[in-house]
């Protein structure tokens, strides 16, 4: 009899267990809404808000605000969750309430689909959760905009979230927006992020947006465009207290008009800043977003005067390691670093230039150089309401204008000349300025002196 009242002991605590654990996750899950207020990510600023919580016992629904702030703009709207709390995981489902006439253009444009949904899965125990955003693919003339269709093969995202990482993805395979005057379609878009402490903006963190096609097709000057394999990442690394900043641009095919590449790549580093007067920065310039056009930028500029001398204490330096171009007749490379020597640098001096370094380099093929040259010479002697000129005289022209440029420029000792291409190499030491080897300080303490000059260059 006592090993069967000890066998019966366990049961009725699995029993127990299975009976209330449905009511303890409803518990969780009322208090991960409501103890969640929202954050910083990046520049966006998210309140979240908690209204109500109408508990049941194995589903329940709730309603919550939400506040984003973007660019000083804020918007708010609520949202609506239904939660599952059975003996599987903890899932909600949400979706935005939207205002009356918002949600009868919305109706108009989906057909009556949900526009927005978020499915979340929340571990109970570690609080990270797993989210999932769709929108439905649909086809509509914008309700504000007769004559505008607007087509998308839908939106999926994935994204797992805790208060120490945010990573995931966006994708939309297709969008098509067309109207009398022009026709836009991109596809392939996708979005990834991981970042590594979503509320602060000097962690560990970088975001990629890449495009397959993008094709625009319009009357003037709104085409037509076509554009392969757009990839731009941005990210910053974080070492101890200082961080580094890059930014890269690649495309596989561009054309534009009468302009064609093969393939462009641009990389961009920036560092090391100090993590705490970097911060300062980024919020300084949060005022701007209540301020009109004109008071933001005279504002930028104090800020920025005001941030420098900071900055450059800790010998930062810019490099645009890479910006390179294919083009049909030729390659064209620059290469370009300013770096700051901050040793002992005091902010309250002047002490500036002979701290400053710069190396650049400029290569590109001979015949792009010469048809790049012409076609700027020639377009700056045109006059606008001149007659069309004959292809076979224009190129003849700008072939015989280009090739006189480069050729000055090569006998004042600007440029370089080789079998195959042009080159110029700049460098700035211990205030000296240098252009292929030769002495060009005159041209450094002339800017020098437009910069301070009253009125500047104006």
């Amino acid at each position: 009899m006592t090993a069967k009242r000890l066998l019966l002991l366990p049961l009725l605590l699995i029993a127990v267990l299975a009976l209330f654990w449905p009511v303890w996750l409803g518990g969780q899950a009322q208090r991960h809404l409501d103890n969640w207020q929202g954050g910083n990510l990046g520049d966006l600023r998210v309140d979240h808000r908690l209204e109500t919580f109408q508990r049941g016992w194995f589903t329940s629904t709730a309603t919550s605000q939400l506040r984003l702030v973007v660019q000083g703009e804020p918007v708010e709207f609520a949202m609506h969750h239904r939660v599952r709390h059975g003996y599987g995981a903890l899932t909600m489902v949400s979706e935005p309430v939207y205002p009356d006439d918002v949600a009868v253009r919305l109706d108009a444009v989906f057909g009556g689909q949900v526009p927005l949904t978020l499915h979340t899965v929340i571990d109970p125990i570690t609080h990270v959760a797993e989210l999932r955003i769709e929108s439905p693919s649909f086809e509509a003339e914008l309700p504000d905009e007769p004559g505008t269709w607007l087509r998308s093969e839908g939106l999926q995202g994935a994204f797992q979230w805790s208060r120490e990482r945010l990573a995931g993805s966006l994708e939309l395979p297709e969008m098509e927006l067309r109207d009398a005057d022009s026709h836009l379609r991109v596809s392939g878009q996708r979005l990834d992020l991981d970042l590594m402490d979503p509320g602060s903006r000097v962690s560990d963190g970088w975001f990629e947006y890449r495009v397959a096609v993008l094709d625009l097709e319009g009357r003037g000057d709104q085409g037509p465009l076509h554009l392969e394999r757009l990839r731009l990442r941005s990210g910053q690394n974080r070492q101890g207290e200082y961080l580094h900043l890059y930014f890269d641009l690649g495309f596989g095919a561009l054309r534009a008009a009468d302009w064609e590449s093969s393939g462009g790549d641009l990389e961009l580093r920036l560092g090391p800043l100090h993590g705490e007067v970097y911060d300062l920065f980024l919020q300084r310039l949060e005022v701007l977003n209540e301020l009109d056009e004109v008071q933001a930028g005279e504002m930028a500029g104090l800020i920025l005067l005001q941030t420098l001398p900071e900055m450059l204490v800790h010998s930062p330096a810019l490099s645009l390691e890479t910006l390179r171009l294919q083009m049909p007749k030729g390659e064209l490379e620059l290469k370009l670093t300013a770096r700051f020597n901050g040793q002992g640098f005091d902010p309250n001096t002047v002490d500036y230039l002979p701290r400053l370094g710069l190396d650049g380099r400029l290569q590109g093929g001979r015949a792009l150089l010469e048809e790049l040259a012409g076609e700027i010479s020639l377009r700056s002697m045109e006059d606008e309401e001149a007659a069309v000129m004959d292809p076979a005289l224009r190129e003849m022209l700008t072939r015989s204008l280009g090739r006189g440029v480069m050729e000055g420029l090569v006998e004042q000792g600007y440029v370089v000349a080789g079998e195959d291409a042009y080159r110029a190499e700049l460098e700035l030491r211990d205030s000296r300025l240098t252009l292929n080897g030769q002495d060009q300080s005159q041209w450094l303490y002339l800017l020098l002196m437009g910069l301070f000059a009253s009125g500047g260059f104006n």
